[in-house]
């Protein structure tokens, strides 16, 4: 058996044996490691050496086994046995996931090519080692951007199915029912006709701002800013004019998925209120992050809520800022219209640390 530092097992005259060989052997980058019929180890390179974390002299004697997890190494031996019946140069068990097992006990996914190798010591099986780790990332990364993409193909189909054919079919109803209270004579028919139609524009309001959420989530690397101006964007329509836009701080460090998914409903129901009871010229969204506080505020120049309108949206927003240990509320504008304060803690390092690897 060769001892550590020694040269590796090969005769004089073997061309393995040259100095051209002995380099390539010290310096590749893949773990080489030389194996007897035994399954002994008879010598590693540098590379092996990193890779498994243990030192030369610690390694050279063991079972090749002992370099994997103890749950393979019956297996691992079985088709060791096979290759010594039948040496061919092969990638091993190319179809199978290989793990090598460090000195610390950890796990580090493996490539392993053998082949067969004279020596002056007799024939040996020659294994190269290649640390998959950076690989198996990668298509981890690439495994979870097609689930986003499926994702978010999937969000955009479902949007258009309740955009293109349910909120179509609730808005001509609306319509059809909107002229039926003046033609009633019963005024507590014709109210409940009434209410109906407030109904259905509550309905449709709400699968709205499904729809947008669902086109929100399709696109979450986009940056806050972008991401707000979108909403407010796309209630211009609603509201008649565009609103003023605003931010301060440094908003786009605010990353945390759960505050992103309230604030945007947030904006929007915000200024679907404004649209639907303010009777406003003007309104002003502005989005701050100041120290460990995310506020947003949206002011208008209308009518003020009235004392008949429907809460529930209000409700909703209280309810979003409760979730987020946050605060909510609404008070007259100055000097008219309506100011409407939605605060939320930004999360803690931890917890947007722990939120960003989830």
């Amino acid at each position: 058996m060769t001892a550590p530092g020694e040269p590796t097992p090969w005769s004089a005259d073997d061309p393995i044996g040259t100095m051209t060989a002995r380099g390539l052997w010290m310096a590749s980058a893949d773990g080489l490691v030389l194996v007897d019929a035994a399954g002994s180890i008879r010598a590693v390179n540098p590379a092996f050496v990193s890779l498994f974390g243990r030192p030369e002299a610690e390694l050279v004697g063991l079972q090749i086994e002992s370099m994997i997890p103890a749950d393979t190494r019956a297996d691992h031996a079985r088709l060791r046995m096979g290759y010594e019946r039948d040496p061919v140069a092969r990638p091993m068990a190319a179809s199978r996931h290989l793990e090598g097992l460090r000195a610390d006990g950890s796990t580090f996914p493996v490539a392993i090519s053998l082949a067969r190798l004279d020596t002056g010591e007799g024939p040996m099986s020659f294994a190269a080692v290649r640390d998959l780790t950076d690989r198996v990332r990668a298509e981890a990364v690439v495994a979870r951007a097609n689930r986003r993409r499926a994702l978010a193909e999937d969000h955009d189909r479902i949007a258009s199915e309740l955009h293109d054919t349910v909120i179509q079919r609730l808005f001509v109803l609306g319509l059809g029912l909107q002229g039926l209270p003046d033609q009633i004579a019963d005024p507590d028919v014709a109210g409940r006709v009434g209410e109906a139609v407030d109904t259905l524009d509550d309905i449709i309001r709400d699968i709205r701002t499904t729809i947008y959420g669902l086109r929100d989530r399709s696109d979450p690397a986009s940056g806050l800013r972008q991401r707000v101006a979108q909403v407010v964007g796309e209630m211009e329509a609603s509201l008649g004019f565009a609103p003023d836009l605003a931010f301060a701080g440094p908003v786009e460090e605010m990353t945390d998925a759960a505050v992103i998914e309230h604030l945007l409903p947030v904006v929007r129901e915000a200024l679907s209120n404004v649209a639907r009871h303010a009777g406003a010229s003007r309104a002003t969204v502005t989005v701050r992050l100041a120290g460990d506080q995310l506020s947003l505020e949206v002011l208008d120049d209308g009518v003020g809520i009235p004392d008949n309108v429907n809460r529930s949206g209000l409700g909703n927003l209280a309810d979003r800022a409760l979730a987020l240990g946050g605060s909510f509320e609404v008070a007259p504008n100055q000097p008219a219209g309506t100011a409407l304060r939605w605060t939320v803690p930004r999360p803690a390092p931890a917890e947007r640390e722990q939120a960003g690897s989830s």
